[in-house]
C-alpha cells in the first residue's frame, strides 16, 4: 500500500508550479514538506490526492494511477485537509463532520463516527454550533474532523489510508498544535500514512520520518531530518544564514531557534563592518 508521485510536473501558462518532483509515501509514516511561500507545496497535495492531474509523471495510490479509481474507492483511501475549505451553507458542526462519511452507513453507525471525530480534536461541545460561528483555528479542526470521519470506515476495516494535510496548525494555539500533530502520529502508528505541508520546522523536525523540501517547484532536499535540516538548506531554500542547528538532547532531532538567525546575522555584520577600511 503505497502512494506514489512519479516525476511528476504541473505547469501553469506562466510557469512550472512543480517540476519533475518524485515522492513515495509508505504506511506508517508521516512526511512533512516544507519550502518557502510558492515552492509548490499545496500543489503536490493536490496532485497526491487526485484533484489535479500532473502536466507529466504519474500519480498511482496502491499501484493504480489515481485517476483510474472510481470516487468512492478514492474517498476511502484518502482525505485531504486543503488550506481553505470554503463552505457554500450553512451547517452545524456535526453536519460538516457527517459530510465526510461515505454511504452507505446506518445513521447511528455516522453519529458515532461523527462524535468520535469531533472528540479526537477536541471540538465534542460544539457539535451544535453552526461552522460559520467558529474561530478559524476551531474551524479548522472541524474540517480536520470531516477528514478523520472519511477514513474512519476504512481505519475500522484494518485500511486506514492516507491522510493528506495542508497546513493543518497554521491556525492552531500551541497546544491544539500538538494536538493536531498527535492526531497525524497515531493515524501512522495504526498503519496509515500522512503527507503534511508545514511551515514550523520544529514540528517538521519532531514528528516526521521524512522531509521533503521544495524550492521554485523543484526537490530541494529529501531524507530524515537530522539529513535536511542543516545550515546549507536554510540559506539554499530559505535564504536564511544560520551558524548551526541545535539539537534536542532525548530526541536526538535538530530543532531551530530564531534568535540564533538574529545573533548570527548581527555577529555578519559585525565583522563585515569590522572589515572595511576607513
Amino acid at each position: 500500500m503505497t502512494l506514489r508521485l512519479d516525476t511528476v510536473s504541473l505547469h501553469s501558462r506562466e510557469r512550472p508550479l512543480l517540476d519533475a518532483v518524485s515522492l513515495t509515501l509508505h504506511p506508517g509514516e508521516i512526511v512533512a514538506v516544507i519550502g518557502p511561500n510558492g515552492a509548490g507545496k499545496s500543489t503536490l497535495l493536490r496532485l497526491a490526492s487526485g484533484l489535479v492531474a500532473p502536466t507529466s509523471g504519474t500519480v498511482s495510490l496502491d499501484g493504480t494511477p489515481i485517476g483510474d479509481l472510481p470516487p468512492e474507492r478514492l474517498a476511502a483511501r484518502r482525505a485531504m485537509l486543503g488550506q481553505d475549505s470554503v463552505l457554500r451553507a450553512r451547517f452545524s458542526v456535526a453536519e460538516l463532520v457527517r459530510l465526510g462519511i461515505r454511504p452507505p452507513c446506518p445513521p447511528a453507525r455516522r453519529e458515532a463516527i461523527a462524535s468520535e471525530a469531533l472528540r479526537r480534536v477536541g471540538l465534542e461541545a460544539f457539535a451544535g454550533r453552526d461552522v460559520m460561528s467558529l474561530s478559524g483555528g476551531e474551524r479548522q479542526r472541524a474540517h480536520l474532523a470531516r477528514v478523520l470521519a472519511q477514513l474512519a470506515p476504512s481505519m475500522h476495516a484494518g485500511r486506514p489510508g492516507f491522510l493528506l494535510l495542508d497546513e493543518p496548525i497554521s491556525a492552531q494555539d500551541l497546544a491544539r498544535q500538538r494536538l493536531v500533530m498527535d492526531i497525524a502520529r497515531d493515524h501512522a502508528r495504526q498503519g496509515g500514512g500522512c503527507l503534511m505541508v508545514l511551515h514550523d520546522l520544529n514540528w517538521a523536525a519532531s514528528r516526521a520520518d521524512r522531509i521533503l523540501v521544495l524550492n521554485h517547484g523543484r526537490t530541494c532536499a529529501e531524507g530524515a531530518p537530522a539529513e535536511v535540516l542543516t545550515p546549507d538548506m536554510l540559506k539554499t531554500a530559505f535564504d536564511i544564514a544560520a551558524p548551526r542547528l541545535r539539537i534536542h538532547v532525548e530526541t536526538e532531532r535538530p530543532f531551530v531557534i530564531p534568535h540564533d538567525f538574529a545573533r548570527f546575522r548581527a555577529t555578519t555584520e559585525r565583522k563585515s563592518a569590522s572589515c572595511i577600511s576607513p
